[in-house]
């Protein structure tokens, strides 16, 4: 390195002159500018790598914290929101599962409840690590379930005082609805932590009060993952700053050392390279000096200006400029003269303005910032109405603007923007006549960017915005015409694409103008398909018809209103149609097209059709129930005849087992006359919750055991809801059904068996007249020979049979349909000849009765006492007596209600009890049961009809001392009902 820079005493030279603070050559200058040149930027890249490291360090140590905080931030939240949604599922949860235990369990209460195991199992859950479920009633407050027993079966309001805000989340539940919210939780430790309490109804009631399910516990349980990561975490960050620190410290003290090192090799550096550069510098400048004494010859030495370098380069350039300035001073003399020449041409040019301005019709003006005018000319004073100049000098802008603020706005304008603005501006005349005006304006500025003044002009618009303004006028005008027939035009098309029949638009020739949304959802064309051709719904046969009817309608401008006829759709399907057209005009009263409305009837004329077949299928119900009544009547003489005549008969008699025979087909009249009731819809007998799987199956397996050559195939639900139903008359209705597929099926085949529960509203495309609520289904499906669509219109008749003579009373269908209808049921059928038949019967889910009267087993009783026997009909009146008489008691015969009562008037001491029939001419039977009770409240009567138990029998049933015997009756069915209404403790 000594070499390098000519020995050690060169080295301190330099170093000498380097740092010599006095010293203001060029040299000296020109090694501190290199210096200065080439460490700044070192220095600066040492201080931003050393300040981007610290940065770095910063906000990375920052970001990982923030990052960390925002993630657990976010998993409490997400936790805290997945523990509520956990407390709301398990709250929800357990109110279903206690809905179908009280569903189950109607006549249970909360302590048989507590008892079961299975009950508890799922009303007392754990929710997380320390909450839990429980119940209570809406309205009193009273837990019926809870883990603290001590508050079980207690009004817990009390504890409002101390727990406010819990109580606030139980009081709102008052009109049983569901409620969510958090609550302030003291512990033991006296500790204040959040709990989350979701409360939620269940829908069944238990004695008539709503159960409330509450679900809480600790909300921070749920978070609590969250925070032991989150302690970690800080750990981790602090190992983080630690080792950044350390790292940034060490670039630190390297960049230190490189810049010291870098900084000494420059300035030796430096050192040696200027003694190269400044002395043909020195040189140039004494040469420069000579030139501006204005010696203009002065040599430059030939070896500097040969260089190839800047210095050459500035040495040539120095002599170049000394040829230059001696012709520059000869220029100078010749631009003097031209200037004095300009100078004259300006004053004229100037005269030439000042006519200008005083002579043109637009106002000109100058003015300040601050509104005072410099300069105006004659116009402006006459447009602004001013007596004279002065008058308009003293006058300030500002002050002519009727909106102080536009002449602002203006200045402002034109100040962001830099150019000229045009605007029209409301003036106030010097008269106080407000005028419109276009005012042009923009800015003057000196040398020095600084504003000098404004100037523009101004012209009366006055006239000319009058005229916009009733131009305007009449164009709102014109506007808010547009847009309301452009409105009036959308709702038109609305009205016309909402309404659910089809609506079509012809000219007068036929041809489409234009078909609503509804047109192509009931025939499949679009309107693109269908626009300016003629209407493609015509069958091919009503097309002569049509035309006709249409060109009478566009001529006469008659109209028509629900025509019905049939109508063709794209996929060539023929529906019923009902069709309304008239003629309509245009806006000039001219006959302008034909509009036509089209809706869908098929559907009505098959209700209509439905409805009909459902009227004659009462009409014959009505009969059929007659007949049974008459029939039942008949039977009654009979079998009280025959009851007798067995009663008297030894068990030796030969004749015996023919009275038995007799007794025996009497049995079977009675079964056919039951079967007519049973289609009559005439009483249900004794109803009860019923499963209709049960039956179901037990009707299909005694039917397998006698044709094992049809399959049963079951499909049947495993949560069938009960339903309130005679169960003897359901097992007649299966086994009808399911007889009538064997008969179908001669060499055997499937029967399908499916149960369901489906809503009303799902089912009223099939049958319209169904309700809304839940109901439960039972399809019966073969895979017979099936029945044409004339078969199917009679099935449900009385007496109706496709069966040859001998097989069938053509009672059985008839009677499933007035079972069915008699449960408030409703029943489809669908079949095809080959293909099989499928019965759908529909059963209304209904909370089902408790009380329910059991069978008795029947057996001669004998007694003692007097019976009334109330009978229009004479021959059952003998009959019946007959039959008191024989079981050991003294009848009493009355043949109307009115005898009746005069009997009970003059006896009722002697009476023990009353056979009272139930159909009787003048007074019925009910009205001649309220008579006798209240003469006599504690009448044992026993009532009789033909008719099995209707609803106003039932009724009549609940009163007390009141039983039931439906004719006709044997001799130990009468016994046994007089027994056990006259002697229940003997019963």
């Amino acid at each position: 390195m000594t070499g390098m820079f000519g020995g050690k005493g060169r080295v301190k030279k330099i170093i000498r002159f380097l740092f010599n603070p006095n010293r203001r050559s060029m040299e000296g200058s020109f090694i501190r500018y290199f210096l200065s040149a080439s460490l700044l930027p070192i220095f600066v890249l040492t201080f931003l790598m050393a300040l981007a490291v610290y940065t770095t360090s910063y906000h990375t140590q920052k970001v990982v914290a923030q990052f960390w905080e925002e993630l657990s931030q976010d998993a409490e939240k997400c936790m805290q929101k997945l523990g509520e949604e956990y407390i709301r599922i398990k709250a929800r949860d357990v109110a279903r599962q206690a809905e179908m235990y009280f569903s189950y369990h109607p006549g249970a209460d909360f302590r048989q409840m507590r008892k079961d195991p299975k009950f508890m199992s799922f009303a007392l859950q754990k929710v997380g690590e320390t909450g839990y479920t429980a119940m209570y009633e809406a309205g009193t407050w009273i837990f019926r379930v809870h883990p603290n027993k001590t508050l079980i079966d207690k009004d817990v309001s009390f504890l409002a005082r101390d727990l406010p805000s819990w109580w606030s989340l139980v009081f709102a539940t008052r009109e049983g609805k569901e409620v969510a919210g958090y609550y302030d939780w003291r512990d033991i430790d006296g500790s204040v932590r959040k709990k989350f309490m979701v409360i939620t109804p269940a829908r069944v009631k238990v004695k008539g009060r709503v159960i409330m399910v509450a679900a809480t516990t600790y909300i921070d349980e749920f978070s609590a993952p969250v925070k032991r990561i989150k302690e970690k975490s800080q750990g981790i960050i602090s190992q983080i700053k630690t080792y950044q620190n350390e790292i940034l410290t060490t670039l630190l003290l390297l960049s230190a050392f490189f810049f010291f090192v870098v900084a000494i090799m420059a300035s030796v550096w430096g050192g040696f390279i200027a003694r190269g550069y400044i002395a043909p510098i020195i040189k140039l400048s004494e040469q420069a000096k000579k030139l501006g004494g204005g010696f203009w010859d002065s040599p430059i030495d030939a070896d500097i200006r040969e260089r190839r370098d800047e210095v050459g380069v500035l040495a040539r350039s120095l002599k170049q400029m000394a040829s230059s300035l001696q012709g520059t001073f000869s220029m100078l003399e010749e631009t003097i003269k031209e200037l004095k020449i300009a100078q004259e041409n300006l004053k004229k040019s100037e005269a030439h303005y000042r006519d200008f301005f005083e002579g043109v019709a637009v106002g000109l003006f100058r003015s300040t910032r601050e509104g005072k005018f410099l300069d105006v000319n004659p116009a402006l004073m006459r447009i602004l109405g001013f007596p004279d100049r002065e008058a308009l000098l003293n006058f300030r802008a500002g002050d002519l603007y009727v909106n102080p603020g536009e002449r602002e706005e203006v200045l402002s304008s034109i100040e962001n923007s830099g150019v000229a603005q045009t605007r029209e501006v409301r003036l106030r005349r010097y008269d106080g006549r407000e005028i419109y005006a276009e005012i042009t304006v923009h800015a003057l500025y000196d040398e020095t960017g600084k504003l000098e003044y404004y100037e523009g002009s101004l012209v009366d618009v006055t006239e000319r915005h009058e005229a916009l303004e009733a131009l305007k006028t009449t164009r709102d005008l014109y506007q808010n015409l547009y847009e309301e027939s452009k409105r009036a035009q959308e709702v038109y098309l609305s009205l016309m694409n909402s309404s659910a029949d089809a609506i079509v638009t012809l000219d007068l020739t036929g041809k489409v103008i234009y078909v609503n949304t509804s047109f192509t959802k009931l025939f499949g064309w679009d309107a693109a398909e269908v626009m300016g051709r003629n209407l493609p719904i015509v069958p091919a046969e009503e097309k002569d018809l049509y035309e006709i009817s249409f060109m009478e309608i566009a001529k006469t401008g008659e109209s028509i209103q629900g025509v019905e006829t049939k109508g063709r759709t794209k996929d060539d399907r023929i529906i019923e149609v009902s069709i309304s057209a008239s003629r309509y005009r245009d806006h000039e009263g001219r006959p302008s097209g034909v509009l036509m409305i089209i809706r869908d009837i098929s559907e009505a004329k098959k209700m209509k059709h439905h409805l009909e077949q459902v009227e004659r299928l009462e009409a014959l119900a009505t009969l059929a129930g007659g007949i049974a009544h008459d029939f039942n009547n008949l039977l009654m003489v009979m079998q009280g005849i025959i009851s007798l005549i067995l009663h008297e008969t030894p068990e030796e008699d030969p004749k015996r087992k023919v009275y038995l025979e007799i007794d025996k087909q009497i049995q079977r009249g009675t079964e056919l006359t039951r079967q007519l009731l049973g289609y009559a819809r005439r009483g249900k007998y004794e109803v009860m919750p019923v499963n209709l799987n049960e039956i179901l199956v037990e009707t299909c397996q005694a039917l397998e055991r006698t044709r094992k050559d049809i399959r049963f195939h079951y499909k049947l639900s495993q949560d069938l809801p009960p339903i309130e139903a005679a169960p003897d008359q359901m097992g007649q209705v299966f086994m009808n059904l399911l007889l009538n597929a064997a008969d179908a099926m001669p060499d055997g085949g499937t029967v399908t068996l499916e149960t369901a529960v489906v809503s009303g509203t799902s089912i009223q495309s099939v049958l319209p007249q169904a309700k809304p609520g839940q109901y439960v289904t039972v399809t019966v499906a073969d895979t017979g020979v099936g029945m044409n669509e004339k078969t199917l219109e009679h099935i449900f008749e009385p007496f109706f049979t496709t069966k040859p003579p001998g097989r069938g009373t053509g009672l059985g269908l008839s009677s499933v349909y007035g079972i069915v209808k008699n449960h408030g049921g409703y029943i489809n059928v669908s079949s095809k000849p080959g293909v099989g038949t499928t019965f759908c019967l529909y059963f209304p889910v209904v909370e089902a009765k408790e009380t329910i009267e059991r069978a008795v087993e029947k057996r001669l009783s004998r007694g003692s006492g007097k019976i009334l026997i109330v009978d229009d009909e004479k021959p059952v009146l003998e009959v019946c007596a007959a039959m008191v008489e024989a079981i050991g008691y003294t009848p009493v015969k009355a043949s109307s209600g009115k005898e009746a009562l005069q009997v009970i008037e003059k006896s009722r001491e002697e009476i023990n009890c009353v056979i009272l029939d139930m159909i009787m001419p003048e007074m019925a039977g009910p009205v001649v049961f309220e008579k006798l009770r209240a003469l006599c409240p504690e009448l044992k009567i026993i009532l009789s009809s033909g008719y099995a138990p209707d609803e106003k029998t039932q009724e009549l049933l609940k009163s007390g001392y009141t039983a039931f015997i439906q004719k006709p009756y044997r001799l130990e069915e009468l016994s046994e009902k007089i027994s056990a209404l006259l002697f229940p403790q003997v019963s």
